[in-house]
């Protein structure tokens, strides 16, 4: 598989989680942010905090993706670009991450992610460049049975059980790929969203999960009561 060359010239493949023979950026700026997201991600959203009222981790995956040696990081340039141009961009991660999962052993394939960092966007931009690019952007990752997470410094997305509790707030902007779960009910069907979107996503969370009877028929409910 081909990845678009206007992609790959923004790329920087700073690390690799899940194999160290890749070559890899060593500018002190690119090694600082990476050090800076594997600490967040390790120390913060991989632990259990009791804003979130439950149990276990913020996000129950990362500590099981990077012990499992399955995490590809990469930094992103979206200096002088485009909304428009910037979206197109990211929805070819989806060729990144399909490119990459094929190149591993079919063990580390289910845990599989793709951390994006994005460089020199503007904290005006964090809205527009992450939070809307992620809900425009959204459907077209649940197509390929993935979803896409958002994170920056100034996000106001509430927790599921404590709208006090931002929980996407990261120390830089960055995006996460990974393959859909059960887990993701969480993330899709939002209060406010566009009626036929939220029915969408409710079909594809069932399709990609791969559910069926009982268990589809609860998420069927939910979009026949939709309208």
């Amino acid at each position: 598989m081909n990845i678009n060359p206007t992609l790959m010239n923004r790329l920087a493949i700073v690390d690799m989680l899940l194999e160290d023979t890749y070559i890899c950026s060593r500018e002190d700026s690119n090694i600082e942010k990476n050090n800076l997201i594997k600490d967040w991600m390790l120390n913060y959203i991989g632990e259990p905090s009791e804003h979130i009222n439950r149990i276990g981790a913020i996000c129950p995956f990362v500590k099981k993706a990077h012990n499992s040696d399955s995490i590809y990081l990469v930094q992103y340039d979206a200096k002088n670009q485009g909304f428009e141009e910037y979206r197109s961009e990211m929805c070819k991660l989806i060729d990144l991450y399909r490119k990459k999962e094929l190149e591993l052993p079919h063990e580390k394939r289910e845990l599989f992610s793709i951390v994006v960092i994005i460089n020199d966007l503007s904290k005006e931009n964090y809205s527009k460049f992450i939070d809307d690019l992620h809900y425009s952007c959204r459907l077209e990752f649940m197509k390929e049975g993935l979803m896409l997470g958002e994170f920056h410094p100034h996000s106001r997305k509430p927790s599921a059980r404590n709208e006090n509790f931002h929980p996407l707030i990261s120390p830089i902007p960055c995006f996460a790929l990974r393959k859909i779960t059960s887990h993701d009910i969480l993330f899709i069907n939002h209060d406010g969203d566009a009626v036929e979107k939220r029915k969408e996503e409710l079909n594809l969370y069932i399709e990609k999960n791969g559910f069926v009877g009982k268990k589809a028929d609860v998420f069927y409910k939910k979009i026949k009561e939709l309208g």
